[in-house]
């Protein structure tokens, strides 16, 4: 019943996160919206150990409610930067490559995260866990940055490196689109993985 509550309460803030979006800089909301949304991994870390298991119960459902807010505006912004970093001839392909290493990566977390529970004592071993959990959403949340900079580069300082002369202009198609689309495609490719 709690749960069906979430997913309506995330239903509702899908349109006004895509609404709110569309007047701003969606990668960089996106990487920002992550940030918020996988910090309450990190609280989800310690309820067990500072908490009564009573009141446990109710503050990891809040912590989950209240990270859905920022977590809607990350998916639904993603999917439009999905779309503005990647060539339409790759989206297909790229969209499936990723969709495979996250369900390879969600089985594989899951026998991981089963095997520490059972070894482990509780509540230290739901600890580890939401731990890895942290640690993988911090991973995220930087491929996410490292997005928005590829995308974005004129908002990040960077030095200008001198053009050298070349004697082969037969590469030059091919470095404007490796220019153009390349550090995207790498960046979207390490994004879940």
């Amino acid at each position: 019943r709690t749960m069906k509550r979430i997913l309506a309460i995330l239903l509702l803030l899908a349109l006004p996160a895509g609404q709110w979006l569309s007047n701003r800089t969606v990668s960089w909301n996106v990487f920002i919206s992550s940030v918020l949304s996988r910090m309450f991994y990190l609280a989800l870390v310690f309820i067990p150990v500072l908490f009564k298991p009573g009141e446990q119960v109710m503050l990891i459902i809040l912590a989950v409610l209240l990270m859905t807010i920022p977590g809607t505006v990350t998916n639904v912004g993603f999917t439009a930067v999905f779309g503005e970093g990647t060539p339409p001839a790759w989206r297909g392909y790229l969209s499936g490559i990723r969709n495979g290493l996250f369900a390879i990566t969600n089985v594989l977390t899951l026998l991981l995260s089963g095997w520490i529970l059972d070894v482990m004592p509780f509540p230290s071993g739901y600890q580890v866990v939401f731990a890895i959990g942290t640690l993988g959403a911090a991973m995220s949340s930087v491929h996410l940055y490292f997005l928005h900079r590829t995308m974005h580069p004129a908002t990040v300082v960077q030095q200008r490196i001198p053009r050298q002369n070349r004697k082969s202009k037969r590469f030059d198609t091919l470095r404007a689109w490796m220019k153009q689309f390349g550090s995207r495609l790498g960046a979207l490719w390490n994004l879940r993985l």
